[in-house]
């Protein structure tokens, strides 16, 4: 079944724009969610996966023309490509989870430091209220 026309191939058109679309966001969330300021690096990214996708295209184009060194030499890029992907990816994912779980023990810190000066704060004040007492005892 062989589909060169947009319409016969819309699924696969679909499930192309969704997964890079996904991709892209997971590289480039500092960038879309954080609000970070747009670097050579995002940029650089955007261009590699964009490449990747296009070298494997290349890769099939190739094949079919029977230029097997091209083939090979897409091939080549196409996997290096998704390997620097899924690197990538991973790693911003890795990064994320890391900083939830110091943010989370920063969160915990504060806490602990917040139950510390509540108890000293009690403290001062059973103290105060036992030196008040006893001060109005004294002139009763």
């Amino acid at each position: 079944m062989n589909h060169s026309t947009p319409g016969g191939r819309i699924l696969a058109i679909a499930a192309g724009i969704a997964f890079t679309g996904g991709a892209l966001y997971i590289l480039l969330e500092a960038v879309v969610v954080k609000g970070h300021v747009w670097t050579m690096a995002h940029a650089l990214t955007v261009l590699a996966v964009f490449g990747t996708i296009a070298s494997g295209h290349l890769s099939g184009e190739a094949i079919r023309a029977r230029h097997f060194g091209a083939m090979f030499g897409f091939a080549l890029l196409f996997f290096v490509g998704t390997g620097l992907t899924v690197y990538n990816s991973v790693g911003r994912q890795a990064e994320a989870s890391e900083t939830g779980v110091l943010s989370a023990g920063d969160r915990n810190a504060k806490r602990a430091d917040a139950r510390l000066a509540i108890a000293r704060n009690q403290t001062m004040l059973d103290v105060y209220v036992v030196r008040s007492f006893w001060t109005i005892g004294i002139w009763i």
